[in-house]
């Protein structure tokens, strides 16, 4: 496509999907106005409650034997000996060299 054409198109379209959000958000503001009220009213029991199911959660986990979540220093390791394990089986393998 041609850059002219393309640009002619591509400013169209954003103009379009501008348009298109404010549209929509006209369309959906009462409902997300509900939602939020909710949210205000009631935003100390919904953190009790996101505070149980979190803590419900890992106690599952824990049970089930999967244990804690792992940390970003745990997770290298563990990466830098996977890739330290493939180093070495490439080493020791045989080359094959093909005609």
């Amino acid at each position: 496509m041609r850059p002219l054409p393309f640009f002619v198109l591509n400013i169209t379209g954003t103009f379009v999907r501008i348009g298109l959000i404010f549209v929509i958000g006209d369309l959906l503001a009462d409902p997300i106005r509900s939602i939020v009220s909710f949210i205000t009213d009631y935003q100390w029991y919904l953190t009790g409650i996101t505070f149980t199911l979190v803590a419900l959660s890992l106690v599952r986990q824990g049970f089930r034997g999967r244990g804690p979540v792992q940390s970003v220093d745990e997770l290298e390791d563990e990466l830098a000996s996977a890739q330290a394990e493939i180093t070495a089986e490439r080493e020791d393998a045989p080359v094959h060299d093909v005609p």
